[in-house]
């Protein structure tokens, strides 16, 4: 395995980690060993909970690559059960078994089929492949565990009768222990589909509050020390952008990029996504594909220069998110579930 981009800062963590639990610091927040023996407290802006599943094997014996190696496997298996038990229980909640009137396997029910097509196209798609073997970004790869079960979650209060609401909020802490840059995304996500639904969001606010106040305290360990080390000190990132503006970091396209040919490529964004909604409406399809085609193709846009990031760059805490390719993590998720909704149909 090649030591790549992000990879070696991770395995310093884990090394550190592994030695702080040797010494018996169980909580370590500035890992002392690292810089030449000065200390680094990463520990404070990247939580490692994680972490110290592979730093305990490097504490029994194993050699720390192996155990990134291992650990990365048992993140993959825990991902695909992940994805496969929460759309499964998603589309349940959708009722999804009323739009398909048939089923190609006599030996799995309508939902279980799209959840292993879903699961199969999610641990295999590239962006994922990518932050496994080349980019070594082992928050991001941890988070691709816990956006399903976020998916579910809302599902669980919006469309089921019972109101799971610690669904959503295991979802969201597993997600902030894991990589804070992916929960800001999924809390600008849930606070969309909360607008967009706004009187259901409203008839549903209790649970909804309830999800955010567990969330809160399950994850209060981390937050709250970022809090406080964000509003106390200033740090390389308030006053420099070593990467540039988002518009800087988005994918460039070979377009003009007029504030007319933008419009355009908008307009027929929405305009193909309608031209789904009637086709699928004709053929008596499950509805919600036209709605998945939409956000997936719109996210796929967001990566890119055409979408107008130099407008949303004054926004609080945006910047943040660093790259706008990031939003590939989202588009993993909706297109695994499009591919198998419109395989099935096939």
């Amino acid at each position: 395995m090649s030591i790549l981009d992000d990879m070696p800062f991770h395995l310093a963590r884990i090394q550190s980690i592994a030695a702080n639990l040797k010494l018996g610091n169980i909580l370590p927040t500035i890992y002392s060993d690292s810089i030449n023996g000065f200390g680094y407290a990463s520990a404070l802006f990247y939580p490692d909970l994680w972490l110290y599943i592979p730093a305990i094997s490097v504490l029994s014996g194993l050699e720390l690559i192996r155990a990134y190696q291992v650990f990365l496997v048992l993140i993959t298996v825990i991902t695909a059960i992940s994805m496969y038990h929460s759309t499964r229980r998603m589309l349940t909640n959708l009722d999804i078994g009323h739009y398909y009137h048939f089923s190609p396997c006599r030996f799995l029910t309508v939902e279980q089929q799209l959840s292993v097509l879903a699961t199969i196209v999610y641990i295999t798609f590239p962006y994922r492949l990518i932050n496994v073997y080349f980019r070594g970004a082992l928050g991001e790869v941890l988070s691709f565990v816990f956006l399903p079960v976020i998916a579910c979650g809302l599902t669980e209060i919006y469309c089921d009768r019972k109101k799971r609401w610690h669904i959503l909020a295991l979802g969201m802490t597993g997600l902030i222990y894991s990589h804070i840059i992916s929960s800001l995304m999924a809390v600008l996500c849930i606070l969309l589909v909360m607008l967009i639904n706004f009187r259901q969001s409203w008839q549903q606010r209790q649970a909804l509050l309830k999800a955010v106040l567990l969330t809160a305290c399950l994850s209060a360990a981390f937050i709250l020390p970022l809090i406080e080390q964000m509003q106390s000190n200033q740090f390389y990132y308030n006053t420099k952008n070593p990467f540039g503006s988002l518009a800087d970091q988005a994918i460039k396209v070979g377009v003009s990029h007029s504030s007319l040919s933008l419009l355009m490529v908008h307009f027929i964004a929405i305009s193909l996504a309608y031209y789904c909604h009637c086709k699928l409406k004709q053929r008596q399809w499950y509805p919600r594909i036209a709605l998945m085609t939409f956000i997936t193709l719109y996210l796929s846009i967001m990566t890119t220069s055409l979408f107008p990031w130099d407008i949303l760059a004054e926004i609080p805490l945006l910047k943040y998110i660093q790259f706008p390719w990031r939003l590939f993590s989202l588009v993993t998720y909706t297109f695994s579930i499009l591919s198998a909704l419109v395989f099935l149909h096939l």
